[in-house]
């Protein structure tokens, strides 16, 4: 007779850091963009290059230095960098839609 293994708890919380680690970073990496387009001054002439090239590109600093620094919060870095450059760059498309 097969006995199956039941799940233990340290193997159902191995799935779930990193789940919970990218859904928070997700969230700050937008936090992270709304800061750098309110906070930085307009580089370039226009809004818009702050928005597109700016705010991703302090996101995938943070993700880089996390994943050199820390590895186990390597999906956390670029979680942040997911959520900033996604949020940014959709934000653009609907202005640019509504406008």
């Amino acid at each position: 007779m097969v006995s199956e293994r039941e799940p233990t708890k340290r193997s159902l919380t191995r799935g779930l850091v990193p789940l919970l680690q990218g859904v928070i970073g997700f969230i700050a990496g937008c936090f992270l963009w709304t800061l750098s387009l309110l906070t930085l001054p307009v580089i370039g002439g226009h809004w818009m290059f702050n928005a597109v090239v700016v705010g991703p590109a302090i996101a995938a600093a943070v993700a880089v230095l996390i994943h050199l620094k820390a590895r186990s919060f390597a999906v956390f870095g670029w979680a942040v960098f997911a959520g900033a450059t996604i949020y940014g760059l959709s934000f653009t498309f609907l202005v640019l839609v509504h406008v």
